[in-house]
């Protein structure tokens, strides 16, 4: 497999599906959600938001924020985060 081209696409040029990022958004809001039944996990976020100047940070963040977010707003994110000298491939041949 040395050397063959990555099957995966390059994420400078390709935003997500609507229907991806509505999974993303999803999870994640589910995901908060569910921390809330763990103590420790609720301490956190208002230990960490309270630190930011605002207990509630990562509610508001959650309800108000997330929802706004757009497929380009991501594409944007990945430009600037995802390049190509910071990016490494691995792969691994099993024998």
């Amino acid at each position: 497999m040395c050397g063959e081209r990555s099957p995966h696409r390059h994420p400078q040029q390709h935003s997500p599906s609507e229907e991806a990022l509505q999974r993303v958004k999803s999870q994640l809001t589910s995901d908060f959600n569910l921390s809330y039944n763990n103590l420790t996990s609720l301490n956190t976020n208002l230990a960490y938001g309270s630190w930011l100047g605002d207990p509630l940070f990562f509610e508001k963040e959650i309800k108000v924020q997330l929802p706004t977010i757009t497929a380009t707003d991501i594409q944007e994110v990945a430009k600037t985060l995802l390049t190509p000298a910071e990016r490494v491939t691995l792969y691994y041949n099993p024998q």
